[in-house]
């Protein structure tokens, strides 16, 4: 018997095109798990994805696409708990629509599923004080590469037995393990959220403690931004009394054949940026993050910054431009059989 069909019995499996020869399009958790099973049983590699809008790093194929789409919808959502649970290929739009009902949020913006959200880690325009998706996350219900699955972290922010398998996950984009469902701490809703135009020195800003601070860099030139949120009379007064002068959020994706992510220390968010003169750049300031659309090689940027550039979107001869002994033993330890993302950060597995 292939795995093919033993999978066809048990999971929905469809042949696709392109860099996967199957779609898996499991329905529950202990489907994903039996996917991951026979992966390691019939030496077949898997690539998880929710809508594969928002993959980063290098061009990379497997043969089975594994799909969390059908893994959808609220859980449970708890306003006196303050918390949210989600099933992974839920759309983020659509759970913040529905906490919404609730007077409640999540502090993020994101064009896809929850899993994704999650598995990417990427700041937004709230992070300055909010953090990354991953500082939110209370726990999630997960499936190792060798198709355990566990449940990790709980719901409340003291939490704190074990491993923090949940989080270690958060970031690495489906390379040590396919989250299935999450959970998230919420805050409620804000009334009103406005974007100031910040004239001085960002730092002065801070006192009027903004939700987010943001460098946007638009045909060379750079402005700050500050982000506020909270109730309609207090956002209008503080951006008053501050001298802010209202404008739009900026686009925080960026569309253009090579984007570049750095990893710079926090609070250099802006003059790495604009030493670096991009067309178009958005820094995250206080997160110690940046993207930046660029021609130049990931070589050249690397020898102008002190920090880390990640090419997240075009050709490149390396990436990452790091390894790491702790993501290695994480991916002996959960994916012992390596079947999970092939290509992804298989650079530093070259021991």
């Amino acid at each position: 018997m292939d795995w093919t069909s033993t999978l066809e019995r048990e999971v929905k499996l469809r042949e696709a095109k392109g860099p996967f020869k199957f779609v898996a399009e499991p329905e529950t958790y202990g489907q994903v798990a039996y996917v991951l099973t026979n992966a390691n049983k019939f030496k077949f590699t898997v690539t998880p994805l929710g809508r594969g809008s928002h993959l980063i790093g290098p061009p990379r194929g497997s043969d089975v696409a594994l799909s969390t789409l059908r893994l959808n919808g609220v859980v449970e959502v708890s306003r006196p708990n303050s918390f949210v649970t989600v099933k992974a290929g839920s759309d983020f739009n659509e759970v913040q629509r529905t906490l919404s009902k609730d007077g409640l949020f999540l502090p993020f913006i994101h064009n896809g599923t929850v899993g994704g959200l999650a598995s990417i880690n990427a700041p937004g325009p709230f992070s300055t004080w909010a953090g990354f998706p991953r500082n939110a996350l209370l726990g999630s219900r997960l499936v190792t590469g060798y198709g355990s699955l566990i449940l990790s972290g709980g719901r409340t922010a003291k939490f704190s037995s074990g491993y923090k398998i949940w989080k270690a996950l958060s970031g690495t984009m489906g390379w040590l393990g396919v989250y299935v469902e999450l959970t998230f701490r919420t805050l409620p809703s804000p009334e009103e959220v406005k974007v100031g135009e910040v004239g001085g020195e960002w730092r002065s800003i801070l006192r009027f403690r903004p939700w987010g601070l943001l460098f946007n860099v638009e045909e060379g030139k750079g402005r700050t931004l500050a982000v506020f949120a909270g109730s309609k009379n207090y956002v209008d007064s503080v951006l008053r009394d501050a001298g802010l002068r209202e404008t739009e959020m900026p686009n925080l994706e960026l569309d253009c054949p090579k984007v570049i992510g750095l990893h710079v220390t926090r609070g250099t968010e802006d003059q790495v940026l604009s030493s670096l003169s991009p067309s178009r750049g958005i820094g995250f300031l206080g997160t110690g993050y940046s993207r930046l659309c660029t021609e130049e090689s990931e070589g050249f940027i690397r020898s102008k910054i002190r920090g880390f550039a990640v090419v997240e979107r075009g050709k490149a001869k390396d990436y990452w431009g790091f390894s790491s002994t702790v993501l290695c033993l994480l991916k002996e330890a959960l994916d012992p059989g390596r079947v999970l993302s092939p290509g992804l950060f298989d650079n530093c597995l070259t021991g």
